[in-house]
């Protein structure tokens, strides 16, 4: 993800894009903290520019990591003050273990060089193969120091945090996904092990005083060429990635569930105030409340692993749930634990099948809010399609209109509110009509409702158009249908007969009977039926068309009475 920076800290994650800033952290007892802020520049302003990135990246990526892991030991209120001064305690412990540890390995790094030069040089082996030997030796020691540092259960823990970022940064097809060329603890060792060796390898002969601005200098090139590297093993060179295991296993370790979410958290909130610059900076380690962007990855992965893949079911559930807008629902900062709670409910009913529609009683169609239960069919996007059809031919027209099969009386209302057409409405189901009628009611829709098997209760009455969404789904597929639609739609409203085709037969033989001179009929069909349903109509109907939905499928048929 580009210019997007992650950092583990000792109890969480720093996470870093732009000008954004979010810490992301967890308490003994478990709960999830995000903090956020402004910086004052951009961590990646020389992103386009070869080794001065390289250097930038050193610079300020050590200056906000260290800073970030100070700041994570602030008071709140939801962690309890014994359990900030024991994370102060394991901070100062492992900064001073970190830092003996370095200063162990520096003296290791003197002396044992200088005995296997001394070795080397009674040997007479020439000054080349010393160095060469010395810098090597110097690479193995600090190698065996970080090893070291891998077993010790506090590191392996913030390794495990470094891996949870990668695997979060890094795309889903990359098979070392775990690891990451340019993270920032993989190229401090990839460097500081390249900078070793060239350093020991040029051995500058120099004034004391001059030697370690030399050494420095080299050491900062090493770095930039490093990152070059790791760069394109990011990039261009991924193919070639496998080379960054050579230092990345040491600074990574198989990421749990806990440093999983807290990484999503931490990449949602920073998406969060990237595209919103509306959103308020939050620290809810001050409030009681959880941070909507725990709440919108833990929805998000759930509806996910549950096979529900639709990006926008997470935002719809939590847009009607709450009450908001669905375009501002990611300018929310928090939600109370009850509101947590209420939703984890929601979202449980959802991954065991039931529809949104069904869990609130309610769904959107043709801009009109459409009272929908186990009684009736929910409309479904695609019918909006009839709609707009239908409203193209009716026109400004004074005309009468039939919704066969209405069901929850969507088609039949968004007709009525946006024509002066007199719409009828029929349907054999009692309680469909009962929740079409109230559907009618609310939205002040003056509609005709009739109780009717197809044409039989209609009295031979005449209509310039007859519009249907009729069952058309084969009855032995119905059982292979998704499970909010077999489970939660009723049967009545989805079974089309053995070949999907009965409610189209009996349209196309009776239908002529009740339209008037030129009337035209219009249906919604399944995808793979225009051909047989055309066949059906061609007997009495003339000017048949057939439209496509969104996907560019067969959705919709027009014909006119010959």
């Amino acid at each position: 993800m580009k210019n997007t920076y992650f950092f583990p800290i000792f109890n969480g994650i720093l996470g870093i894009q732009n000008k954004n800033q979010v810490v992301c952290n967890i308490s003994t007892q478990g709960v999830v903290n995000v903090k956020t802020k402004k910086n004052k520049r951009n961590i990646s302003r020389f992103e386009k520019i070869p080794f001065l990135r390289g250097i930038e990246f050193l610079i300020f990526g050590t200056f906000y990591y260290f800073k970030a892991l100070f700041s994570s030991t602030v008071g709140s209120k939801t962690i309890p003050k014994t359990e900030h001064r024991q994370n102060k305690s394991n901070i100062i412990f492992t900064t001073l273990f970190s830092i003996l540890a370095v200063l162990s390995g520096v003296v290791i790094l003197g002396v044992l060089p200088t005995y296997l030069g001394f070795w080397l040089s009674i040997n007479n082996y020439n000054l080349f193969i010393n160095k060469v030997c010395i810098g090597l030796l110097k690479c193995l020691v600090f190698y065996l120091i970080l090893i070291g540092f891998y077993f010790i259960p506090q590191f392996n823990n913030f390794y495990k945090l470094n891996s949870a970022c990668n695997i979060i940064l890094n795309n889903e097809e990359d098979i070392f996904k775990g690891h990451r060329a340019t993270n920032y603890f993989n190229f401090i060792v990839f460097s500081l092990l390249t900078s070793y060796f060239v350093i020991t390898l040029i051995g500058f002969s120099v004034s004391p005083y001059l030697k370690p601005i030399l050494n420095l200098c080299v050491m900062l090139f090493c770095f930039a060429l490093c990152y070059e590297i790791l760069y394109s093993l990011d990039g261009n060179l991924i193919k070639f990635k496998q080379v960054c295991l050579i230092t990345s296993w040491l600074v990574n370790s198989r990421a749990g569930a806990t440093e999983m979410q807290l990484a999503k958290t931490t990449f949602c909130e920073l998406n969060f105030l990237n595209k919103s610059k509306e959103r308020k900076m939050i620290n809810t380690e001050k409030t009681d409340d959880i941070p909507f962007s725990l709440v919108y990855s833990q929805i998000k992965e759930k509806l996910m692993l549950a096979g529900i893949e639709d990006r926008a079911e997470a935002d719809w559930l939590i847009s009607i749930f709450l009450g908001v807008p669905k375009l501002s629902i990611k300018t929310l900062t928090s939600i109370t634990k009850n509101q947590y709670n209420e939703l984890r409910k929601l979202v449980e009913r959802r991954i065991s099948g039931e529809p949104i529609a069904k869990i609130f009683g309610y769904t959107e169609f043709y801009g009109l809010r459409i009272k929908v239960n186990k009684n009736v069919l929910t409309p479904r996007q695609e019918t909006e399609i009839l709609v707009e059809n239908a409203l193209k031919l009716i026109g400004d027209d004074k005309c009468t209109v039939l919704d066969l099969c209405t069901g929850s009386g969507a088609i039949a209302i968004a007709i009525q509110k946006t024509t002066k057409a007199s719409v009828f409405a029929s349907d054999v189901s009692l309680k469909a009509l009962d929740i079409a009628k109230e559907n009618a009611q609310n939205l002040a829709a003056n509609i005709v409702f009739i109780e009717s098997d197809m044409f039989e209760g209609l009295k031979k009455k005449k209509f310039d158009f007859i519009i249907s969404n009729p069952p058309y789904i084969k009855t032995e597929e119905i059982e292979m249908l998704q499970k909010e639609v077999k489970d939660y739609d009723p049967h009545i409203s989805l079974d089309g007969g053995i070949d999907g085709l009965y409610f189209y037969k009996e349209i196309a033989q009776k239908a002529p009977l009740f339209l008037s001179k030129n009337g035209k009929i219009l249906l919604e069909i399944g995808h793979e039926q225009a051909k047989e349903v055309k066949k059906l109509l061609t007997d009495n109907f003339n000017n048949i068309k057939i439209i496509k939905d969104y996907n560019k499928l067969d959705r919709v048929i027009i014909a006119e009475k010959k």
